[in-house]
């Protein structure tokens, strides 16, 4: 699945083409021992809950194509597999009435593109419901039984990340007022209106309001952060990376004081909770985390796995190897050991990966036919706006260094044969065009996260840099390449 993505305090807008699950793991035992009987309305019926951690879980659909529904595990495990969803077997009305055997309570969300706000279930040991899923409108999902009060409270308190209702308690930056000051006063009262209304609810257990109690927290220090980016003309200033550091360091003290509310092993089983601290902690590192503890794991795990896309170096991967020997859990350091592995494919002085792809006219070239030259690779898609502000650099870069041992190659990702061809016949490029002929094993040979992205390989046909400077960078790709030709 491919997507476009901004991130806000970047210097550069990047193209995201390579959606990818983070892999994590968790030690606590929140796994399901699996199903133990699908009863599929209309055929067998349902008989006694005999067991204090079934739970049974009956209703229909408004809509859906397939036999089944999966509901996916929200909860930490969430994060490395999906051995704990639960799929619900439908039958021609699209009903179900399924008994599934539950050793933890834990959140669980129908279909991730409806997002994890919308329909996102809590379930419990002993929970019997009946729920009628309204696909086209969350909030028309009406549920009955035992565990409906606590699903009923999550249907009703729906806070954002991203979209039109983004920002948490500021919509969207619609409710923010002119100064920090006054916004903190307006969101901190929403949010203790909130923890309010968690208080009132009636038959939900003390694990769930705690946890819930963490979340409201957690969109309170969102909404901390992502003030900045609804501040009145912001996006006119130009460059405004410096401006951004000293707002979050103005609000660090905010963020710690409520961040003990939740930086804590038990909420970040909310998927909520561990955005925010990704956002915190891993992003803009306004939180430290104690060594020894499920968070501590986590944050590294995201700190180090983002060093290594970022950073293709010996270096780097001795950084993560390091980290790696400090954590306890199997889980989280088989899954970091995995990242480490897969980043050391791609060190300077590796053979590099070939690359099927084809010109214009239909003939079939690969990247190994211009061994013994120095390449230039630039991955692109049509689509990709920052990917095409890079190319008239890329081209003056070719005009500069026109010279036999040194190749300039463009490498579309576009699905689109047709489109790719319109717009290279309108670029004009001076570069060698080619359109990859398998987008998804040139993503995983070169664990493509986001274009832009550059290579550089030598002329014995091995990686000099697996993530090479951009064309408009200006001293720093002509230094890198200067160098290379001078020692070749």
């Amino acid at each position: 699945m491919y997507k476009a993505f901004y991130t806000q305090g970047d210097d550069y807008m990047v193209s995201s083409i390579w959606q990818m699950k983070t892999n994590y793991n968790h030690m606590k035992k929140i796994a399901l021992a699996g199903i133990v009987a699908i009863l599929i309305a209309g055929g067998c019926a349902f008989t006694a809950l005999n067991s204090s951690q079934a739970i049974h879980l009956k209703g229909q659909l408004s809509d859906k194509d397939g036999n089944e529904l999966v509901l996916k595990y929200k909860g930490l495990l969430s994060e490395v597999n999906t051995t704990n969803d639960i799929i619900l077997k439908l039958d021609e009305k699209n009903s179900f009435d399924t008994v599934v055997t539950l050793t933890t309570s834990g959140y669980y969300n129908v279909f991730e593109e409806y997002g994890t706000g919308t329909n996102l279930l809590y379930l419990s040991p002993g929970d019997d419901l009946d729920i009628y899923f309204n696909l086209e409108d969350g909030s028309k999902t009406t549920y009955k039984g035992t565990g409906a009060e606590a699903n009923r409270y999550l249907a009703d308190f729906q806070l954002y990340f991203y979209g039109n209702k983004a920002h948490s308690f500021l919509k969207g930056g619609s409710d923010a007022k002119s100064t920090f000051k006054l916004t903190k006063e307006f969101i901190d009262s929403l949010a203790a209106s909130k923890i309010s209304e968690l208080n009132k609810i009636k038959k939900v257990s003390d694990e769930f309001r705690k946890i819930e109690r963490a979340r409201i927290f957690a969109h309170l220090a969102n909404s901390y952060l992502q003030y900045f980016y609804s501040i009145d003309g912001i996006y006119s200033r130009g460059n405004i990376q410096e401006e951004h550091k000293q707002y979050l360091m103005q609000i660090k003290p905010e963020i710690e004081n409520i961040s003990k509310e939740f930086m804590n092993d038990f909420s970040i089983e909310h998927p909520d909770v561990r955005e925010v601290v990704k956002r915190c902690a891993v992003q803009n590192h306004l939180l430290s985390v104690s060594a020894s503890s499920d968070v501590y794991e986590y944050v590294s795990l995201l700190s180090m796995k983002d060093l290594l896309v970022e950073d293709r170096s010996l270096e780097a991967v001795n950084r993560a190897t390091n980290i790696l020997a400090t954590f306890k859990n199997k889980d989280l350091a088989d899954d970091l050991a995995t990242a480490i592995k897969e980043a050391g494919k791609l060190l300077k002085g590796n053979k590099a990966f070939d690359i099927e792809f084809v010109n214009s006219k239909g003939k079939l070239d690969h990247l190994s036919d211009y061994r013994g030259k120095i390449i230039y690779v630039d991955f692109w898609a049509t689509w990709c706006g920052p990917c095409m502000c890079e190319k008239p650099y890329f081209s003056k870069l070719k005009e500069k260094y026109n010279q036999a041992d040194l190749v300039f190659i463009s490498i579309s990702i576009d699905k689109e044969k047709e489109r790719w061809e319109k717009c290279i016949a309108e670029e004009k490029s001076n570069a060698i065009e080619y359109l990859a002929k398998d987008v998804n094993k040139v993503a995983d040979d070169w664990q493509i996260k986001s274009i832009p992205r550059f290579l550089i390989i030598d002329k014995d046909f091995n990686i000099v840099d697996a993530k090479a400077a951009l064309p408009s960078s200006g001293e720093v790709i002509e230094s890198e390449l200067k160098g290379i030709i001078s020692g070749s």
